[in-house]
């Protein structure tokens, strides 16, 4: 695979995992609405922290993934001036 199919290919995949981690993050969310702030039973507040850890944990992965893909777009830039 040559470089310039490789960051086509990479562009593609990072597109695609910045797409799940939103889908999975407006998922949790909604079911952390469903439930209501303070679940009826141990087992739906114990539920609600998983689905808050969850979303904390996507919006630090989609983050990175922005803040790396920010520096590829950058660099490569550079590479043309």
């Amino acid at each position: 695979m040559n470089q310039a199919s490789f960051r086509a290919h990479a562009s593609h995949s990072e597109k695609r995992d910045e797409q799940t981690l939103i889908e999975d993050i407006a998922y949790f969310e909604a079911r952390l609405e469903q439930m209501g702030d303070l679940g009826d039973c141990a087992y739906e507040r114990a539920m609600s922290r998983f689905y808050e850890r969850l979303v904390g944990e996507r919006r630090a992965s989609l983050a990175t993934l922005r803040a790396r893909s920010g520096r590829n777009r950058a660099a490569a830039a550079d590479r043309f001036r």
